[in-house]
């Protein structure tokens, strides 16, 4: 188990919950839902794997009056303007999503790619990019289901100030600085390679300080860019020091679901994830393999199944490896079916190890399928209260 004094935060974050336990649900309806902080130690000179458990401040709530394609009708009148929710690069600089809180699809999140306000006969609606989904059919989202509008984290407000970051004073972003790697969500495969690298540049040249990607132009600034609520970066101090970076703010409420999917024919399929949920869950809590999101084995050494790849943020080391990969067994020998570890013994069931850590990252590794699937991992958490 990850030693618990690598999370300080969470201590604090229980005892919030516990003192606003009664109030929650007149919270979330005044869009003011409970808040909390984690914090998380990135070693000097290695690679931390990292993630936000907190969203950022509700914008607004609705209720869907009807849906057509990619398109939600919102019953009433909403004070939100049109375009609001919709991102401008130097005017507006949120992006925001669409998260349903019932229904469904409660739970799931959707960017927003448009919005218009209630006015003289029109009713507001919002558009959004379902990314594949189908949302207006019968076992889609209906009249009625609710839903909350969030702006996403990005790199200027998960680091505010800066803070935990070593800036750059090289445009190319050489030398000591913090370098943020953000995972490749859609190439096929394992073993994936990062898709992108950011660092914060504090030099005055160049259009000035702001965050930048490598091969994105040096006049060009990414202190917008959107950091998703389902997966890590890892943040890589390079010949940078030890530093604390604390994450805070809304405890997500409600039931979540997070997509697993493989992209090919025959081909295993690494999916890096993080759950937006600020509490610590074993493996049996985290209900991955009673969602039916997990394809179990039916071996005791795992072979034909998913796989979870566990990372231990507590040594300094850079391309860090998994350091544990558990799988579920169905079998009825060596003890009965469970949780288990490879290499960890085949009558060791590990249902209550704690694995799911806030502000932490993982991969799950799909096993090769004949035809691409979709699952859903469905999660409840045990703090959860109606919205």
């Amino acid at each position: 188990m990850h030693p618990s004094s690598s999370y300080p935060g969470v201590v604090c974050l229980f005892s919030f919950l516990a003192m606003v336990a009664l109030p929650l649900n007149l919270q979330a309806q005044s869009f003011s839902d409970p808040v909390g902080f984690n914090k998380i130690t990135a070693l000097g000179e290695s690679d931390t794997y990292y993630s936000a458990p907190f969203h950022r401040q509700t914008k607004a709530i609705g209720t869907v009056e009807s849906v057509s394609g990619c398109t939600i009708v919102v019953e009433g009148i909403p004070s939100w303007a049109t375009s609001e929710f919709v991102y401008s690069q130097g005017t507006q600089p949120n992006t925001y999503y669409i998260s349903f809180t019932s229904g469904s699809r409660a739970g799931m999140y959707y960017t927003i790619t448009a919005n218009t306000e209630a006015s003289g006969n029109n009713t507001a609606t919002i558009t959004i990019d379902l990314n594949g989904d189908v949302i207006d059919d019968p076992e889609g989202v209906q009249p009625g289901n609710t839903f909350k509008v969030i702006p996403y984290w990005t790199l200027s407000t998960l680091f505010p100030g800066q803070q935990g970051i070593t800036t750059s004073t090289s445009i190319g972003g050489v030398g000591s600085c913090t370098c943020i790697f953000f995972p490749d969500l859609t190439s096929p495969g394992v073993n994936i390679a990062s898709s992108a690298m950011f660092f914060y540049y504090d030099g005055t040249s160049f259009n000035g300080p702001g965050w930048r990607k490598i091969g994105g132009g040096f006049g060009v600034k990414f202190d917008d860019q959107v950091v998703i609520p389902d997966c890590y970066v890892i943040i890589r101090q390079e010949a940078a020091p030890t530093v604390s970076l604390v994450s805070s703010g809304n405890v997500p409420l409600g039931k979540k679901a997070f997509t697993l999917a493989t992209l090919q024919s025959n081909l295993a399929q690494d999916i890096a994830i993080a759950l937006d949920i600020p509490i610590p869950l074993s493996l049996w809590d985290s209900q991955l393999f009673q969602s039916g999101a997990l394809k179990p084995s039916t071996t005791i050494n795992g072979i034909d199944g998913d796989r979870l790849l566990y990372y231990d943020n507590s040594f300094a080391i850079k391309n860090r490896s998994s350091s544990k990969t558990f799988y579920y067994y169905t079998g009825s020998l060596y003890g009965g079916p469970g949780w288990r570890q490879t290499a960890g013994g085949f009558t060791a069931i590990k249902n209550n190890e704690v694995v799911f850590y806030p502000g932490s990252g993982f991969v799950i590794r799909k096993a090769a399928e004949n035809v691409p699937t979709t699952k859903l991992w469905k999660i409840t958490p045990p703090y959860n209260v109606s919205e």
